[in-house]
């Protein structure tokens, strides 16, 4: 969907959860276009609506014609419907912010998983456990693609997000190297859960 191959990433802090989400939609993109490239600048922050709406400004000045974040205000979706370009939104659908800009939205559904081990408390069978869910287990969502967006292209995401639900496809496959160079994942081997790497990321 991008003209300009540059896509403006808000990074809300450069830990583990947000550094992955970030790797996992690079790989993703430039699995579709291998031209694109990421702008990636750190807030420090989850929430500055001023401060997101002046980063995406930037971010546009430097090129970018989609807007990803991982800042949970609506201020780069609302830029992004502004100007006339694509964005994503954060942990809720976004949509409604930027009608004819947002592709999709990715969704914290965490509903399922409270429900769940709230029932497992009440029954007993609790026990403390680390948990990492994405659309498999129902912990994320996403929302409606846009409809403006090419029949083909449509097709191909709902593929791969059925394909990612259900177990099918893995965002880290490799070829996939670490910074400078070095090895990680051989050809075809898939990270797992547990992999260090993935949760050190």
């Amino acid at each position: 969907m991008t003209r300009t191959n540059r896509i403006g990433y808000l990074g809300a802090y450069p830990i583990p959860q947000v550094t992955r989400g970030i790797n996992s939609a690079h790989l993703a993109a430039k699995a579709a276009n291998p031209d694109v490239e990421f702008d990636i600048i750190w807030l420090n922050e989850w929430f500055n609506p001023d401060k997101e709406a002046q980063v995406a400004h930037q971010l546009l000045d430097r090129g970018c014609d989609i807007l990803m974040q991982h800042t949970v205000s609506t201020a780069a979706v609302e830029l992004a419907q502004e100007k006339g370009i694509y964005s994503f939104g954060q942990s809720s659908d976004m949509s409604k912010y930027g009608p004819h800009a947002v592709l999709t939205s990715m969704i914290n559904n965490w509903g399922p998983y409270y429900t769940r081990r709230i029932s497992e408390f009440l029954n007993g069978t609790w026990k403390s456990e680390d948990t990492l869910g994405g659309l498999g287990q129902e912990m994320i969502a996403l929302g409606g693609l846009l409809p403006t967006i090419p029949n083909r292209v449509h097709l191909q995401a709902q593929d791969v997000i059925s394909r990612i639900a259900s177990g099918q496809q893995h965002p880290f496959v490799g070829p996939v190297g670490r910074q400078g160079g070095k090895g990680w994942l051989a050809p075809g081997e898939v990270a797992s859960d547990s992999d260090s790497d993935l949760l050190t990321m």
